[in-house]
């Protein structure tokens, strides 16, 4: 598997209001095309976003590590899902993760989750 683009069409109220939030929304809710396969573990919840400068903070429910038994090219499929997505935006350069509020050292013991990550894959 890899990562595919998919364009949305979503309100520009939407966008107003928080466009990085609503780019996570949409990654959350998974493709609407259907040759592609959502890549977010289901059950995942959106608990927050937060932008500060360059940097914004995805804070996920625990189903998003939980609810997954993937391999590791997989789960990183799923974190750069919304990486890619919300580096996007210019001046957006890096995306830490939250788990239910929590920073995690390792997620499935595979990757680093305290550091933040860059554009890639």
């Amino acid at each position: 598997m890899k990562l595919e683009k998919e364009y949305r069409n979503v309100s520009m109220d939407r966008i107003r209001t928080d466009v990085a939030k609503t780019i996570v929304e949409e990654v959350l809710k998974g493709p609407n095309t259907e040759s592609l396969k959502t890549t977010i573990p289901k059950g995942t919840k959106l608990n927050s976003v937060i932008t500060n400068g360059k940097t914004v903070t995805v804070d996920l429910s625990k189903e998003f590590e939980e609810n997954q038994n993937l391999s590791e090219a997989d789960s990183l499929l799923a974190i750069y899902s919304i990486v890619n997505s919300l580096t996007e935006i210019t001046e957006i350069e890096e995306v830490k993760f939250l788990i239910d509020g929590k920073q995690r050292e390792k997620y499935k013991e595979q990757f680093d989750f305290d550091k933040p990550f860059y554009r890639g894959i």
